[in-house]
């Protein structure tokens, strides 16, 4: 870690929550493939003026999650149940996820994580510890695939929200290598999405070209 004061310090998940949401969606049987698709209904969705343009046309699991479609993790959430879920979000016994099927089964607004829980977390699902089927394994290894270079890959996902005066920027991601995954989660505090934003995609360019995968 660089900041092991950031790195211990705690706060909302934001869209790295969509890890945990699309394998328990498909651990309770509400999507079958990284393409199982929903449209875009503007009646029950309405457009929002900060929604990136993709947003409002039909997604399947895969480019949701790639893109963070917010409405699209919003139905898979009402379709989840109080007492579904059992799995804590990470080792440091935090909350259980999916207490009701609300918003904060899909943004986490009740949860709370560190740089190093989120680590662990990561770890854990990475070494199947979370008890999860295989098939929901292997569909979240679809859906989060961002790269692969000479028979490496390379997994993650974003997350971004707003903290008191501040911006959050997470990264989730792991490596999967011949000698074994390596770990890591990036958090980030700065003044604006766009500040956050370049900070992300610069500290992970970095970290990827210090381990030789850029």
């Amino acid at each position: 870690f660089v900041n092991d004061w950031l790195c211990n310090r705690q706060f909302s998940p934001y869209s790295t929550n969509k890890i945990a949401n699309s394998f328990l969606a498909s651990e309770l049987s509400l999507v079958a493939s990284s393409k199982d698709a929903k449209p875009f209904d503007p009646d029950k969705h309405p457009t929002q003026d900060w929604w990136p343009m993709s947003w409002p046309q039909e997604h399947t699991l895969r480019s949701a999650f790639q893109k963070s479609v917010v409405r699209y993790y919003q139905d898979l959430a009402s379709e989840m149940s109080l007492g579904d879920f059992g799995i804590t979000w990470s080792d440091g016994g935090m909350t259980t996820l999916g207490l009701e099927a609300d918003d904060r089964i899909l943004l986490g607004k009740d949860l709370v994580i560190s740089a190093h829980e989120q680590v662990a977390f990561l770890q854990r699902l990475q070494e199947n510890r979370l008890g999860i089927g295989d098939g929901s394994a292997a569909l979240l290894r679809g859906i989060a695939l961002v790269e692969e270079k000479d028979g490496r890959k390379l997994f993650g996902k974003t997350g971004t929200g707003q903290h008191d005066t501040h911006w959050v920027g997470w990264y989730g991601d792991g490596r999967k290598e011949a000698d074994g995954p390596q770990i890591f989660a990036l958090v980030c505090l700065e003044d604006s999405f766009e500040a956050v934003r370049k900070k992300r995609e610069t500290v992970r360019t970095d970290v990827l070209k210090a381990v030789g995968f850029r």
